[in-house]
């Protein structure tokens, strides 16, 4: 009877503790900080969970030896749905889709000492608009099927120190480099680029041993990793390592601080060698914030190519609490297409590019607006990006408000604009027909009959 009671009360406390992890710590903010209990709204009612935690408190306390009720492991995670609808120039209701990528995360978080960590994700998705019986043809040419229920593996991985002097953090984990905010050419390590409309980086961890090597007295960081992922023997392996220094100017009459990032990759695939170089930059001069990124590719065939991508921000205070910052970016793409000759889709529908990085020539601009006046649960973000290689474009509106303290509600409008392309989705975004490569000059215009006008979209997300 006793150890039923021990159990109860465990499994009562951790689902307890669970409530008070961080948004950073939940996705894979590296911190020896503990999580903090989320802020209630300003006049919010007392919580009917803070008693619940009270109880389960004096539950396990009674139950439990008090050198168990020690918080090694916390559990937790997020429920996270999406529903979307992309209106075209259709007069259909067909020619309207929906789509509604819903997902659930679970972890476990156990930190035994100030030195040892261990952490699993895992991640439950589930798309009710996909109907398995009919499938696109351009996704059966390539060999994808969609599911409406897959369940992946997002992180787990292992962290300790050697002698307080190196970290090394062994496992599948998140690493991401670079300073600019839409674009990311020096992020070498992950096999895609993030999406810059995401509410967050839900690309799944990196196989890797990372070694961590910090100079306090500098503030320098330096990284050794090794790549792990589909290495079926030694010669497989890849490597990759960093360099992050900060600075300052002490003798300068304004504010001038910075840091400097150089990061390297290579591996060998079966197609030959390949490599990576990069090299970001970030400043800060008053309430200007200036980034930029480089990033060369190396492989057998060709000569290194080149992608750039440069960023401005300024934030501008106009009340005592109140701030806006405004930002302008672009990106430079050595190996984008002009558009019109059908490779960018070829290259897009074989995986070889993804989405905001077919073109040659991209500029991107934002307005971010937190917590403006009395409504300090609201958020508000103007986006627009346009790809200047086939003049089309995209304006997304967002606005995010904290509900019922745990509920974040999310709100979106894009219209697309310019000529039919890559932002503009439509029958000839990729030139006419008999400019692709089969077998897509027969399927994409079969499949794609309308044009992309408008989407609106709402995402929910509960953390638990």
């Amino acid at each position: 009877m006793r150890a039923c009671l021990v159990v109860a009360a465990l499994l009562y406390g951790g689902v307890a503790s669970a409530q008070e992890r961080s948004e950073e710590e939940l996705f894979g903010k590296e911190s020896d900080e503990k999580a903090k209990e989320p802020q209630k709204p300003p006049g919010a009612p007392p919580d009917a969970r803070d008693g619940e935690d009270q109880d389960g408190k004096r539950l396990m306390e009674t139950f439990v030896p008090k050198d168990i009720l020690s918080d090694k492991l916390q559990i937790g995670g997020l429920v996270y749905m999406q529903l979307g609808w992309s209106f075209t120039d259709g007069d259909s209701l067909v020619d309207h889709p929906l789509s509604s990528p819903n997902f659930v995360d679970l972890y476990l978080d156990a930190n035994p000492t100030d030195r040892l960590r261990a952490f699993v994700r895992g991640r439950l998705k589930y798309d009710p608009t996909i109907d398995t019986a009919v499938t696109s043809p351009i996704l059966a040419a390539t060999g994808s099927t969609p599911k409406q229920v897959d369940v992946l593996l997002d992180e787990f991985w292992l962290k300790f120190d050697v002698g307080r002097a190196m970290f090394v953090t062994l496992g599948q984990q998140k690493v991401k480099y670079g300073a600019t905010r839409i674009w990311n050419p020096v992020d070498v390590i992950n096999a895609t680029r993030r999406d810059p409309f995401a509410p967050f980086d839900s690309r799944p961890g990196v196989p890797m041993l990372k070694l961590h090597f910090p100079v306090e007295s500098l503030g320098w960081n330096f990284y050794l990793l090794g790549l792990l992922d589909k290495v079926t023997s030694l010669d497989r392996a890849g490597a990759a390592g960093r360099v992050e220094m900060p600075w300052s100017c002490d003798t300068c009459k304004t504010d001038f601080t910075g840091e400097a990032g150089v990061v390297g990759a290579y591996r060998k695939l079966e197609t030959g060698h390949f490599g990576k170089l990069g090299v970001d930059l970030s400043m800060a001069i008053w309430d200007i914030d200036l980034m930029s990124e480089v990033g060369l590719t190396f492989d057998d065939a060709s000569t290194p190519t080149v992608q750039v991508s440069s960023a401005v921000s300024y934030t501008w205070k106009y009340s005592e609490k109140d701030s806006m910052t405004f930002g302008l970016e672009y990106l430079y793409n050595e190996v984008g297409f002009q558009g019109g000759d059908g490779q960018a889709l070829a290259a897009l529908v074989n995986r070889k590019a993804q989405s905001l990085y077919l073109g040659q020539h991209y500029v991107g601009g934002f307005l971010l607006l937190p917590r403006p006046g009395n409504a300090d649960l609201w958020t508000f973000t103007l986006t627009g990006i346009g790809n200047l290689s086939d003049h089309s474009g995209m304006i997304r509106f967002d606005a995010s408000v904290q509900a019922l303290t745990y509920l974040s509600v999310q709100l979106y409008v894009a219209g697309h604009l310019g000529d039919q392309g890559e932002l503009r989705f439509g029958p000839e975004s990729f030139g006419p027909p008999d400019k692709l490569p089969a077998p897509l000059n027969v399927l994409f215009p079969t499949f794609i009959k309308n044009t992309q006008v408008l989407d609106v979209g709402l995402y929910l997300r509960l953390d638990i």
